[in-house]
């Protein structure tokens, strides 16, 4: 991993762009026929194969792309559906764990990580459509600073939570978790509301924009 482990994915495209022109073609002649055996691997326990879900997602894209798909559309059909998986094979990965059932627990996870996807994606064209619920204008500009600097502050953050709290059961961890994941993002929203306003030359370049 980089460094700031949260790059990983920003590693993983720039390898996947500089086969962007193959990509393109191979999908341009086979459709989803090579994006296929890809989602089967991905949900393969134990094998490593690297960037396979970098050049899965990226293809899905691309296939979208190349054949003039509109993704809401596309994604909308499966709302549904996701709605049903995602918190089942969530229980069931959580089962298959506690059964020390390697194979199925990654079976099981990866199935409710892809349920999720589409279900957050959806959910979010809902709430656009359908409410007035927007981010405002801080939350989305600021979203990728709290990303790549979250790694650096919630290991001390979740450190001093379990600290504070001692927690001795697992509703009391589950707390302290959570606690410590909104006191690193609180935290780092402040800390760009902070830069934006005062140096923004500096956030600029610590956030790639320059």
């Amino acid at each position: 991993f980089p460094l700031n482990v949260p790059l990983w994915f920003l590693r993983d495209l720039i390898v996947v762009v500089i086969f962007t022109p193959l990509i393109h073609y191979i999908i341009k002649h086979t459709k989803y026929f090579f994006i296929t055996p890809l989602a089967v691997l991905s949900f393969i326990p134990n094998i490593h194969i690297p960037f396979l879900g970098a050049f899965l997602f990226f293809s899905i894209g691309a296939y979208l792309s190349i054949n003039q798909k509109d993704m809401v559309t596309e994604f909308g059909r499966y709302f549904k559906i996701s709605m049903i998986i995602w918190p089942l094979f969530s229980l069931l990965s959580i089962i298959a764990t506690r059964e020390n059932s390697v194979i199925l627990t990654g079976i099981f996870k990866q199935i409710s990580i892809f349920g999720f996807l589409v279900f957050a994606y959806n959910m979010s064209i809902y709430l656009l459509k359908n409410t007035n619920i927007r981010p405002g204008k801080t939350l989305p500009s600021a979203s990728f600073f709290i990303y790549v600097s979250h790694v650096l502050i919630f290991a001390r953050v979740t450190k001093l939570m379990f600290m504070l709290t001692e927690p001795d059961n697992g509703i009391e961890t589950i707390f302290a978790y959570t606690l410590s994941i909104v006191l690193t993002v609180l935290s780092l929203l402040v800390v760009f509301v902070f830069m934006r306003k005062y140096t923004p030359k500096i956030l600029q370049f610590v956030t790639g924009r320059k």
